[in-house]
């Protein structure tokens, strides 16, 4: 009797359990900038996007502005430059304008609706020249949890009585194999060298290092995806405290654990407001920034497969094809301008 019951019951709650189409937010766009303007021949680059809006799996759905008008401004000499539509989203500087230290610029957008943006000044802090490579370890790169990576790792001396503060970014081409193409009645293997994207924010304010070298500062993790040689460029960057700020809170929403006791993450405003209502904000951040650069070649030696992708399960070399044509950024031959660059050779273990 008490065995019926209980299967009625579960009939009846089992029944009642229905698929359900759930109604995503919708929620009016905000306008997304993403800007760096540096003291090297980099150009200066502005990414613009609409945020809010959401598909019907609840993925934020990112939409870029093709149809902007965007200037860059010395505000000490309030000359402007126009920047040209690159790719989607993407406005670049063209006519070789490049950023001084203790000036400031500012960026001014006009929108197709007609709403027009800017960004607050700002001013370009000098930067530490110095930096020296410190070690290079073993670590697993960021998103890439089957793999292991060049750990390299930077030391510089903070200036005493200042504070300071450092952005790193990085160029890195890393060596990749593929099966090729047809080569008789087997396959030839293809190698090549792939641009690859360490999109981690690595900041540091010298509020615990005031005057002292700063050490083992991590900087990037190059994959090693298959044996061979890793060009890296390292761009020490300088901060305001408003962008180092901007950072920071990026940072700590983008490296949450994500579970349902973390409280839900604020809007990124940065320091672009709309000229016609300055208490509506956009989202995200124009950085002008003093930088100092240095390429480096690595050459691993001894590397174990097991480091590799040869010792994990999921083998991602395509069945035909070039290398160069398979992976996304790649190129044939070793990159420019690394030519003359003394090799760091290195034991991995």
């Amino acid at each position: 009797m008490r065995l019926s019951f209980v299967l009625v019951i579960s009939i009846i709650l089992t029944g009642c359990i229905k698929q359900v189409k759930l109604d995503y937010r919708q929620v009016e766009p905000s306008l997304v900038v993403q800007g760096l303007l540096l003291t090297d021949s980099t150009p200066c680059k502005i990414i613009l996007s609409y945020s809010g809006l959401f598909n019907e799996n609840g993925a934020q759905v990112q939409n870029f502005i093709d149809d902007a008008t965007v200037y860059l401004k010395d505000d000490d000499s309030g000359d402007s430059t126009q920047l040209t539509l690159a790719q989607s989203g993407t406005y670049v500087s063209t006519d070789g304008v490049i950023a001084s230290a203790g000036k400031s610029y500012s960026i001014n957008i006009l929108l197709s609706n007609g709403e027009r943006y800017a960004s607050l000044p700002e001013k370009v802090v000098s930067v530490l020249k110095n930096f020296q490579i410190d070690s290079i370890g073993v670590s697993v790169p960021p998103g890439l949890p089957d793999l292991y990576g060049a750990d390299v790792k930077i030391k510089a001396q903070d200036p005493a009585y200042e504070t300071n503060y450092y952005r790193w970014i990085t160029t890195d081409y890393v060596s990749r194999k593929a099966t090729g193409i047809p080569c008789g009645t087997s396959l030839c293997n293809q190698y090549c060298y792939q641009l690859y994207q360490d999109n981690t924010i690595r900041i540091l304010s010298d509020a615990a290092v005031n005057g002292k070298e700063i050490r083992d500062q991590s900087v990037i993790i190059s994959p090693y995806y298959y044996y061979g040689k890793h060009f890296i460029e390292i761009k020490q960057l300088s901060l305001t405290r408003q962008a180092y700020e901007f950072w920071k809170l990026y940072q700590e929403q983008t490296t949450r654990t994500g579970t349902s006791l973390d409280p839900l993450p604020s809007s990124l405003q940065g320091n672009i407001y709309s000229v016609d209502d300055p208490n509506k904000l956009a989202l995200g951040f124009f950085e002008a920034s003093d930088v100092v650069s240095q390429k480096i070649t690595l050459a691993p030696i001894f590397i174990d497969a097991y480091y590799t992708l040869a010792y994990v399960s999921r083998y991602i070399y395509p069945d035909f094809g070039n290398c160069w044509d398979v992976y996304p950024n790649a190129i044939q031959d070793a990159p420019a301008g690394w030519e003359n660059i003394p090799q760091i050779i290195y034991y991995v273990y």
